[in-house]
């Protein structure tokens, strides 16, 4: 089996390097198979350039920054994995994950990680804008109790059937991507991750939420009446986590 991870970048010079490094190691002792997809969201530091110099790697440099959602999915568009995963540029779930998430494939075509619902590692405007986006997507997913967690890995079927058909690049592009697995029947596991550090945190209090909202709502509407057309200029507006 193989194994591709994916990274989505953006101003990440000061942790990149050592991400990059710590896969390495740890995908080399746990998988024959494997490979490193790096993918520069239009940073406005070094990050592109670090990657640049780092060897044995694939590297994506998108010169505009898009957003995670896009960044992940060109990044997956190119992998050659039979197990496909993404997970955070700094890597606060850290590697060990991994081969769980991938054991898990024998059972299931989809596992995400799963927070514990104190989101230890968030302050607190960051915890309840979580916690309040899983209460709003909840009931289009069922019983996933954890919709944004930066981890998911994906078989090559359930990849190549999802990624396609996503849209959003902001906030509701985990929900679209579990919303999509949802509609086509794959099933998903959660697998339990612990953030090992605090996550750096650009929410705003007022428009991200009503952001949060209206992509669910236009997502929903998308895949609902699939001759409406609901792309505007506002689609996929970008918000970084």
């Amino acid at each position: 089996m193989k194994i591709s991870v994916v990274l989505p970048v953006y101003n990440e010079e000061k942790v990149i390097e050592s991400t990059v490094c710590t896969l390495k190691n740890y995908l080399a002792k746990n998988f024959e198979f494997y490979e490193i997809i790096a993918v520069n969201d239009g940073s406005s530091d070094k990050s592109a350039e670090i990657l640049k110099s780092i060897s044995g790697i694939k590297f994506v440099n998108l010169q505009t920054n898009h957003g995670k959602g896009y960044a992940v999915k060109k990044g997956a568009q190119i992998s050659t994995g039979d197990a496909v995963i993404f997970t955070d540029a700094d890597l606060c779930y850290g590697a060990e994950k991994i081969k769980n998430m991938v054991q898990s494939l024998v059972n299931s075509d989809i596992s995400i990680g799963r927070r514990d619902v104190s989101r230890v590692g968030y302050s607190p405007l960051r915890r309840l804008f979580s916690q309040t986006f899983d209460i709003v997507t909840a009931p289009f997913l069922g019983k996933i109790a954890d919709v944004q967690c930066g981890m998911k890995c994906f078989s090559k079927s359930a990849a190549r059937a999802i990624f396609p058909h996503v849209k959003t690049n902001g906030f509701a592009f985990d929900f679209e991507i579990l919303y999509l697995a949802h509609r086509f029947g794959f099933k998903i596991s959660e697998i339990p991750v612990t953030m090992q550090k605090t996550e750096k945190s650009t929410v705003r209090i007022i428009r991200d939420p009503i952001f949060m909202i209206r992509d669910v709502v236009k997502v929903v509407l998308r895949n609902a009446f699939k001759n409406a057309d609901f792309e505007d200029e506002f689609l996929n507006e970008k918000t970084h986590l």
